[in-house]
């Protein structure tokens, strides 16, 4: 099973010999921000949040964010590992409508 962002924070937390209370004053963050953040019930953290908890407990913020394969591709130049999709319009292939619905080449 696939560890998540949240299970990642409370283990690298704990090994550190920290508590909630001392992530969150190391952080600048609130008790409340940190224990939603490990229980995983804060949908989108900012980067800024996301990147605070990585400095304090010493990892990367792919690391945070994906697990050990987020670091590799990151270290590898492979960050982001999804590119958005690209809408191609009918104009960008040099094809246009006619008055009877057919595609003719320009």
């Amino acid at each position: 099973m696939t560890e998540s962002m949240g299970e990642r924070i409370r283990r690298l937390r704990k090994a550190a010999g920290m508590t909630q209370q001392g992530l969150g004053f190391g952080t600048g963050l609130s008790l409340m921000t940190i224990s939603l953040l490990e229980r995983d019930k804060s949908r989108n953290p900012l980067l800024l949040t996301v990147r605070a908890v990585a400095t304090a407990l010493g990892c990367s913020v792919p690391y945070l964010l994906c697990g050990p394969r987020g670091f590799w591709n990151w270290l590898l130049g492979r960050w982001p590992v999804l590119e958005p999709a690209k809408k191609v319009r009918a104009e960008d292939k040099g094809e246009t409508e006619t008055e009877e619905g057919q595609d003719n080449a320009d």
